[in-house]
């Protein structure tokens, strides 16, 4: 009995000590899922694709913990992360460029605008800088690490994750890469803009829910061009859209009902920003922050919507405007991250002195 009771501990004590590492493992989309959104979005695939993984969401999920038993096990996890996709496209002979970004997620080009854009994970670092230093630490090995990993790329950041994938997109496309389709990979609302502006680009919301069992099922989904905006309503607000609103007004809408995930509050319902957009397309050949303004004074005359907070919101979420203020940042124009060091010395060095034992990384995959 006492026997049963040790081993019991010993479990308990071993399930907490990596279930950190389980969580950052349930965030990576599974091959039978990929297959499903490939073959409804991207079915006639080319021998490249371009790879956007967003860290910054699968690392939040570390600041509840106090802290973290195995520091060397969310790097190794964070290296696994672009492996599993590697070897995804591995098997189906497509080339993989792929590029993890990750991003503090706190530039004045948001806050500035609204002061309270994105508190609560802003909150969360503040209030749990042991975590945040492990992850930043880790973050850092990565950076020095990925330049061995043939074909993936560390780009670090301030602004949206989204705005920064926007921009290499963007630059890429001029490049003469315009053909190669973009996958980009997060679980954020904001991102829902990117497959409306990015030229070919799929974008794959990672989405766990609680199943049979409770266990947790992959429900991640695609996102495109012409299901963006039905699909951020019908998911968000319950709702159908019926009617055909230009895809490129998402943000618009975004900024009258509210962005949750950034702590945007909303400042007209469902029905009454549906019906400002409506109003706006009978009567407007385009829409800006002045338009909106006009309009919802002219509907619903609300003397608590000034058109400084239709501006200031507007510049906060629209995704374009978002782009030209980061191409002003010096970070922007950082492409030293775009390096390939091809030494089988060095990462067979890299292998042992930092993936050993329960930490070790599956280097076949590259």
């Amino acid at each position: 009995m006492i026997g049963f009771k040790r081993s019991q501990d010993i479990l308990i004590e071993n399930l907490g000590r990596y279930l950190s590492e389980m969580i950052l493992y349930g965030r990576f989309v599974k091959y039978k899922v990929l297959d499903e959104i490939l073959k409804t979005y991207l079915p006639n695939l080319s021998k490249e694709i371009n790879l956007f993984i967003d860290m910054t969401p699968v690392l939040m999920k570390l600041y509840s913990f106090e802290n973290i038993a195995n520091p060397l096990g969310i790097l190794s996890c964070m290296v696994n992360l672009p492996l599993h996709y590697r070897h995804y496209f591995n098997r189906l002979n497509i080339k993989s460029n792929i590029f993890l970004i990750y991003s503090s997620n706190d530039s004045a080009n948001n806050y500035k605008f609204i002061s309270g854009y994105n508190s609560k994970e802003r909150i969360m670092k503040e209030c749990n800088t042991l975590v945040h230093n492990i992850i930043l630490q880790n973050i850092e090995l990565l950076s020095t690490l990925t330049p061995y990993f043939p074909g993936i790329y560390l780009k670090k950041g301030t602004v949206e994750p989204t705005v920064i994938v926007y921009d290499l997109i963007s630059k890429f496309s001029k490049n003469g890469t315009i053909t190669t389709p973009n996958i980009f990979i997060s679980s954020t609302d904001y991102a829902y803009q990117l497959p409306i502006y990015a030229y070919n680009t799929l974008y794959i919301y990672k989405k766990n829910m609680v199943g049979e069992n409770t266990k947790s099922e992959d429900v991640s989904f695609g996102i495109s061009y012409n299901n963006a905006f039905t699909t951020y309503i019908r998911l968000n607000n319950k709702q159908v859209l019926e009617e055909s609103l230009n895809p490129e007004w998402i943000s618009s809408f975004m900024l009258l009902n509210g962005l949750s995930c950034r702590d945007i509050k909303v400042i007209l319902s469902y029905k009454r920003a549906i019906q400002t957009l409506r109003h706006i397309k009978n009567s407007y050949s385009v829409i800006s922050p002045e338009t909106l303004y006009n309009t919802i004074q002219l509907l619903y005359k609300e003397k608590e919507v000034t058109l400084e907070e239709i501006y200031a919101r507007y510049c906060a979420i629209d995704l374009n405007y978002q782009l030209n203020l980061y191409r002003q940042l010096p970070e922007s124009l950082e492409s030293n991250f775009l390096v390939d060091v091809y030494d089988q010395q060095a990462l067979y060095d890299i292998s042992n002195l930092y993936f050993t034992g329960i930490n070790s990384i599956d280097f076949q995959k590259l």
